[in-house]
């Protein structure tokens, strides 16, 4: 993919983004209660990101589902108030920059239903008193029914990911990263799917690989913080003259003056700050096979805003009533385990689901639900990384072993266990990119010794020629050994006369290519001729190895030359055959197919004739515009003909010319006839003989 179009796709991610922010009513208060947020690309676990980052311009697409059943409970003498499901979808979009850094956008919209119970008479679920006073304190808010039930859905709040590898996992051991996120108050602040305010959440990532790559333990720690909005939900406990919690808008801070009735447990303000928190989490994921991978986790936060207050007794100096104010820290605590279940190299389908492990008085859930399912699909439209190198496996040549990036052919994708070919390892060389002169003179560091004797002058010192005295020839061929090399190729030919030599490269294939093969055919050049006479026939299987095949449809398989239908001169492909037109028509008649089929033949023997341009041409009879289009028309229903035949479109040009270009400008019919043509010329050739 192009940096134009993958960045095209992330505008058009993020305008769809916040088009679908939806306004919603809700009865919530401003604070977030979806402890679970999932990973930012496909190389996290669920909730834990990992170090890894997508190749440069590579993205990748996220969409996750969670239900959460009891996710916020507040109780107090006078209210209850349960949040008792919360479903939760969050779309994601992530794009690989320069191998190191990754970029990523996303947006919550949630779902959620709950009750506020008045306990009034003791029991919960009690009714509210119905009535027109919104004063009086047993009458059900608006928006609740009579029972206090009620129901909100919206988007939440926008964020922003950035994440910066530092140090890769492959190279060990272990691997390390830092992300940071910011949010927008997009969503709604009374419906606990939004601060109300802006988010800045920095954090510190680390992983370790285990067997093989086939586990990943990570492990994530940050902070969030958060600015404007109040961040605090209060609920008050209740008395007969207190001012009680206002489920129509649940977001009252500070204390509530309530009479004292003796008994200071009833006389409390009960707050939940979520201001500043510290984040954490650790995953485990283990790949038992190719397309199933088993992963758990656990993670939480603890609010630190308010550790410093835990209880404050106040006395009203005017009618000598005390109230008693206190805010704890909440720390929510979840715990994970499902299925990554691989659609391709780096996309799937992940299911699970986990419980909540901790609480606090009075607060039993916030955040952290009694237990929750949940479901993940992650599409990564690029070829995988099943290394985790950061080099995509189409340009990987190691794609099972990483990369050491060690500054060495770092681009390769392949682990430089030894990069001086010293045969000594660089983890115990003192000069990995040097290599060691095996001169007895401290030949276990690795490093070159300044041994200056080089008799022959060749450049290759004396310790490394194996012929000191014979001068290096250095002509690609074992020059690193100091000898001169008089036949390569072993041909018999010398390679001082000898056109084809042999490299190194050329061993692989025992000189195929570049040793003589005496077939009686130019056997002094030192070069095999497969093809003798260049007519694109292997001699194996040409019978006139000698003579070129003149592909004019006519037994062009044998190789031999014959009399044809087509002939390609230096400029243009000549036909002996006129190619007829229904009259004023485009139309091909079919005594007319033969000789096309034999161009077609031609073009396709002839690989290097890049482009040639279809000339149409009339006689001058009717109008000029009327033999222009006519004669363009005709040139077209060749090219289509052509290409029918197997031609490629893009070596076909078709431009009439009308009777622009008469070649006997008589005005009679023998003229006229000679006039009406199809030329075939030749506007581009490559390399390689061509066959006349």
């Amino acid at each position: 993919m192009t940096r134009f179009k993958a960045a095209s796709i992330f505008s058009i991610f993020m305008v769809s983004l916040f088009a679908l922010v939806p306004k919603a009513s809700a009865q919530g208060g401003p604070i977030d209660i979806q402890l679970f947020r999932p990973a930012m690309d496909s190389k996290g676990h669920f909730s834990v990101d990992s170090t890894q980052v997508l190749g440069h311009m590579k993205i990748s697409f996220g969409f996750g589902v969670t239900n959460a059943f009891k996710p916020l409970e507040l109780e107090g003498n006078g209210r209850a108030f349960v949040v008792d499901q919360m479903l939760t979808a969050t779309v994601q979009f992530a794009i690989g920059l320069f191998q190191h850094f990754e970029l990523g956008v996303g947006m919550p919209f949630s779902i959620s239903k709950g009750a506020s119970d008045p306990l009034d008479n003791g029991e919960a679920g009690g009714r509210w008193n119905q009535g027109d006073n919104p004063s009086n304190i047993n009458a059900a808010p608006m928006g609740y029914d009579e029972y206090g039930k009620f129901g909100t859905q919206g988007a939440g709040d926008a964020f922003f990911n950035l994440k910066w590898r530092i140090h890769p996992a492959a190279k060990g051991p272990v691997g390390l990263a830092a992300m940071i996120s910011f949010s927008l108050p997009t969503g709604n602040d009374e419906a606990f799917m939004s601060t109300g305010g802006f988010t800045l959440a920095p954090k510190f990532i680390v992983d370790k690989r285990l067997s093989k790559g086939k586990m990943m333990l990570s492990g994530n720690l940050g902070a969030r913080l958060r600015f404007g909005g109040d961040h605090l939900l209060t609920a008050n406990s209740g008395w007969d003259n207190c001012n009680r919690w206002d489920v129509r808008n649940p977001t009252l801070s500070g204390s509530v003056a309530c009479s004292f009735d003796g008994n200071m447990d009833n006389n409390m303000t009960q707050n939940l700050s979520q201001l500043y928190d510290v984040t954490y989490g650790v995953g485990f994921s283990w790949r038992l096979a190719p397309k199933v991978e088993l992963v758990t986790e656990m993670f939480g936060s603890v609010e630190i805003s308010s550790l410093s207050k835990e209880s404050e007794e106040r006395l009203n100096p005017v009618d000598g009533n005390y109230t008693l104010e206190f805010s704890k820290n909440v720390m929510p605590l979840e715990a994970l385990a499902g299925v990554k279940l691989y659609l391709a190299a780096s996309s799937y389908l992940a299911i699970g689901g986990g419980v909540g492990l901790t609480g606090i008085a009075g607060m039993d859930h916030v955040g952290a639900p009694d237990f929750r399912l949940f479901a993940i699909f992650s599409f990564e439209p690029f070829i995988g990384d099943r290394d985790g190198d950061g080099i995509p496996d189409d340009i990987d040549k190691c794609p099972d072993d990483p990369e050491d990036f060690d500054s060495f052919q770092d681009e390769d994708g392949c682990p430089d266990l030894d990069n001086d070919q010293d045969r000594i390892l660089d983890v115990n060389d003192k000069c990995p990119n040097d290599p060691e002169t095996y001169n007895n003179f401290e030949d276990e560091d690795g490093c070159p010794d300044d041994v200056t004797s080089d008799r022959d002058g060749d450049g290759i010192l004396d310790d490394k020629d194996q012929c000191p005295d014979n001068p290096e020839d250095f002509d690609q061929f074992e020059d690193q050994d100091g000898c001169p090399d008089e036949d390569n190729d072993g041909d018999g030919l010398q390679d001082v006369k000898d056109i084809c030599p042999g490299k190194d490269g050329d061993k692989k294939n025992a000189f195929a290519l570049t040793k003589e093969d005496f077939d009686s055919w130019q056997d002094d050049d030192g070069c095999p001729d497969p093809d003798n006479d260049g007519d694109g026939l292997l001699d194996k299987v040409d019978k006139c190895p000698d003579e070129p095949e003149t592909f004019n449809g006519f037994e062009d398989e044998d190789g031999c030359p014959d009399e044809g239908k087509v002939r390609v001169t230096a400029g243009k492909i000549e036909i002996y055959e006129k190619i007829y037109f229904a009259t004023n028509k485009a139309d091909i008649l079919p005594e007319s197919y033969g000789i096309l089929d034999a161009i077609a033949a031609t073009l396709k023997a002839h690989p290097q004739i890049l482009r040639i341009e279809i000339q149409g041409h009339t006689d001058d009879r009717n109008t000029d515009a009327y033999n222009l289009k006519l004669s363009d028309d005709r040139a077209n229903s060749v090219r289509d003909y052509l290409i029918d035949k197997g031609v490629a479109p893009s070596r076909l040009v078709a431009k009439g010319y009308g009777e622009s270009r008469p070649i006997d400008k008589r005005f009679n019919e023998e003229a006229r006839a000679k006039n009406r043509r199809v030329e075939f010329i030749i506007l581009e050739r490559g390399s390689g003989k061509i066959v006349q």
